[in-house]
């Protein structure tokens, strides 16, 4: 009797020592399987930095041609992104010279307002480049390490970045004037200030600095005011920009250059103003004013010349011969 008790203990202890042995094995099949998933989603993670980095970087970089030189922007992105390396493959791009909006680059505008972009090939102020890892892309998808354990060998992996254009490269309208009130002061309904592929920045940090009076229209891509602007600008002013408050102060550029040395009766020349070949002139004002002045200077001249009494008017004509 003894004897079988022994028996069936000795029977549930092996019992229990096989149970153990599953139990271990199941334990560390899940401890490899998380430890797997974690190296494999730091590894995307990775990854995904690096695919930023060269998405910004070509953004960046065609960013400073998308006005002047769309295949110019385009190349240089490109270029750039090939220079940074996502998962051991150099991360490249296809041109898309279609400007297809789910191309690798797009050209388009940005809104700032509403943070959209439209992809336009027409008068572009951004560049919107996606740096991807995926079946389609030229670099393919990106290989797990404990993935294939599971059945799971690939993943795919995408960043995108926009660099918009700050400004135009036309000409701008730079309000030189640090506490004015109304520096910007635009009236009446058929008023219209047009900057073509240029911004306006209003320099006064006075809470009034840009004033308005009837529904006056600007045309600008952007209108930076370094103070506020009066009540109703925002609502009134048919300006379809984006406006800057509070933006930072624009020194004079011309402020250390020399003096020009310009006389405005004598040094007259030719410019082209809107296609049209015209000759600067002083206006009639200036031209009396230099008319009195000259004819003063040839009675101070004729009487050191010629003595106080006489005026030998026939002889006057050899001082300007």
């Amino acid at each position: 009797m003894e004897y079988r008790a022994m028996y069936q203990i000795q029977k549930f202890l092996s019992a229990k020592e096989g149970i153990s042995t599953i139990w271990v094995s199941i334990t560390m099949m899940a401890f490899i399987a998380f430890i797997g998933l974690a190296l494999d989603t730091g590894y995307a993670v990775w990854v995904g930095q690096k695919l930023q980095i060269s998405a910004d970087a070509a953004a960046l970089a065609g960013g400073y041609s998308v006005k002047t030189s769309i295949t110019s922007a385009r190349h240089k992105a490109r270029r750039v992104a090939r220079a940074n390396d996502a998962a051991g493959e150099r991360v490249r791009l296809r041109l898309n010279d279609a400007n297809a909006p789910e191309g690798d680059i797009v050209v388009g505008r940005y809104d700032r307002g509403t943070g959209t972009f439209d992809p336009l090939s027409e008068s572009p102020n951004a560049i919107k480049v996606v740096s991807r890892r995926t079946d389609s892309s030229l670099g393919g998808p990106v290989d797990l390490i404990f993935g294939p354990i599971f059945s799971i060998e690939t993943f795919d992996m995408s960043r995108y970045a926009i660099a918009k254009v700050k400004g135009g490269l036309g000409t701008g309208v730079l309000i030189l004037s640090n506490d004015e009130r109304c520096a910007l002061d635009i009236r009446g309904t058929a008023g219209t200030i047009q900057v073509n592929d240029g911004v306006i920045v209003v320099d006064s940090g006075d809470a009034d600095a840009a004033c308005h009076a009837g529904k006056p229209t600007v045309i600008t891509d952007e209108l930076y005011i370094v103070g506020g602007s009066d009540g109703g600008f925002d609502d009134k002013v048919n300006f379809e920009g984006d406006t800057y408050y509070d933006a930072d102060y624009v020194p004079d550029p011309l402020l250390n250059l020399p003096s020009p040395n310009w006389d405005p009766a004598n040094n007259i020349t030719t410019a082209v103003i809107n296609g049209i070949v015209t000759t600067p002139r002083p206006s009639r004002h200036n031209q009396r004013r230099w008319g009195r002045h000259r004819h003063h200077l040839t009675r101070l001249l004729l009487r050191r010349h010629y003595g106080p009494k006489r005026h030998p008017e026939r002889r006057t004509r050899n001082l300007y011969s």
